[in-house]
């Protein structure tokens, strides 16, 4: 933040807000379900995971990167379609889009809507969105499961098809 001559900080004025979190696709139903305690973590959606690398139990050992220890979890799946074309995106282009970016878009613009519109703000250069980011799954995030799974598979395969391979060798191949 700038400070004048004075050393004084200019004022700043919260005008607008707007979320996108697990069972709130908006600022208004956010505020219902803080107010009448509403629990947003459900377990996760069958197309989310394979449960195949569910360990349940977790604590007992030291972790591993291809196991998933955690049955629940807060999921925006299904509230966060955002009607790309309304910032001039074509939806060609989407696939090739982090979803994060368009998520943003998408609550940025509901927070200037909240504040009453563009028309309603002082310049741009007096206006800034804050955002934050919960963590759920990009696509990077996607490719390191996708490579963890084949890792996985891989090692499957191979104590299959070559049965004198020790497990020091099979984790080799997996750890690699």
């Amino acid at each position: 933040m700038t400070h004048d001559g004075g050393g004084r900080r200019p004022p700043v004025a919260i005008v607008g807000m707007a979320v996108l979190l697990p069972g709130a696709p908006d600022l208004e139903t956010y505020w219902h379900n803080l107010v009448t305690g509403v629990n947003a973590i459900t377990e996760v959606p069958a197309q989310r995971w394979d449960a195949e690398f569910y360990v349940p139990g977790s604590g007992r050992g030291p972790a591993a990167a291809d196991r998933v220890y955690c049955r629940r979890g807060g999921f925006v799946d299904g509230l966060a379609e955002v009607e790309v074309t309304r910032f001039g995106i074509m939806p060609a282009s989407v696939p090739g889009t982090e979803p994060d970016q368009l998520i943003a878009l998408h609550v940025a613009a509901a927070a200037v809507a909240d504040a009453g519109g563009e028309e309603r703000l002082p310049d741009r250069g007096r206006v800034g969105v804050v955002l934050g980011r919960g963590g759920y799954s990009t696509p990077g995030l996607i490719r390191l499961d996708q490579r963890v799974r084949t890792a996985h598979q891989l090692v499957r395969t191979l104590g299959e098809l070559l049965p004198g391979l020790g497990a020091d060798q099979l984790e080799r191949v997996r750890t690699a």
